[in-house]
């Protein structure tokens, strides 16, 4: 059932000052508009919450439990009205985040050094760790808003918003591939490849590609749990790395690195999930942060 804010209003004026024309004093308007107000409330919750008399008006036992409801109401506006103003002041704010590598190298970064610019008030802490962890460090209430790939379903963690990201074949710009618009895993026959171990996602696509394909497998490299050593690695010269984009942006901006997306079926995207705990109404300042990450994974989709 809704109630209009301003019924709401006059209801609890008119309860606490046990008279329409005080509340209407008080409120600056015409003791028949409270009147009208609150015989509206009464008709919609279908009982009488005044008792009227010569003397003023009090509350009957529907109106007292209405009442507390309306206070509850009250008090809860009360909060997000001073959230919203704090934020607006540049006052205060905290977020705490929880992410994967390659999102707190740039994408992250570059989507708070944005937001703080217009809220410089708000300060953050910012875990880099496992997709694992992160799912349940969410779900524990420990972190806002949690960013990883391809997270797993947990019963206390929604996906606030998810988007696809290409997978492809990360080389130096001199590569014999790099000027190619795209590969599949069989060009890649012979070539030294860098690649993350098995607890990433990315990883297991590659094992699942080839556990029935012995004849013709990838020459692995190297293989790493961080994808900053994968990406020295590949600046020295010690082969190419399969991976996303995400994590290298600035190398790529700069020409340092080349992406080739992969076409391969099952192969060639990953997902980044902005993750929340569920049914945890978030503060203003996490609230608007995720808008922003939102906006900010368009960028990378695809």
């Amino acid at each position: 059932m809704h109630f209009h804010w301003n019924a709401l209003i006059y209801f609890r004026e008119a309860a606490q000052k046990k008279s329409m024309r005080k509340a209407a004093e008080s409120l600056d308007i015409t003791p028949s508009a409270v009147n009208r107000q609150i015989i509206k409330l009464e008709a919609q919750m279908k009982c009488q919450l005044f008792e009227r008399s010569a003397e003023g008006v009090s509350l009957t036992a529907a109106g007292e439990t209405f009442y507390r409801y309306v206070q509850q109401t009250h008090h809860g506006m009360e909060r997000m009205l001073s959230e919203i103003e704090d934020l607006r002041g540049i006052r205060r704010g905290h977020v705490t985040i929880a992410c994967e590598e390659g999102l707190g190298k740039d994408f992250l970064p570059r989507v708070i050094a944005s937001f703080s610019e217009q809220y410089p008030g708000v300060s953050f802490s910012i875990k880099v760790t496992d997709m694992p962890s992160i799912t349940e460090g969410v779900a524990q209430g420990e972190y806002d808003i949690g960013l990883a790939f391809d997270p797993l379903p947990h019963p206390q963690v929604q996906r606030r918003k998810q988007v696809s990201v290409s997978i492809g074949v990360v080389m130096l710009p001199a590569h014999r591939l790099s000027m190619r618009k795209s590969l599949r895993l069989a060009d890649l026959v012979g070539e030294p490849l860098i690649i993350p171990d098995g607890g990433y996602a990315i990883r297991q696509m590659l094992d699942r590609q080839f556990a029935n394909e012995s004849s013709k497998p990838l020459s692995m490299r190297v293989e790493s749990n961080s994808f900053e050593t994968i990406n020295a690695l590949v600046k020295m010269g010690m082969g190419s790395a399969v991976r996303t984009r995400v994590g290298i942006l600035g190398e790529l901006e700069r020409s340092e690195l080349v992406f080739v997306p992969l076409t391969d079926a099952g192969m060639h995207t990953d997902t980044i999930a902005i993750c929340t705990k569920r049914r945890r109404p978030l503060p203003v300042a996490p609230s608007i942060l995720i808008e922003r990450l939102i906006s900010g994974l368009s960028v990378l989709a695809g």
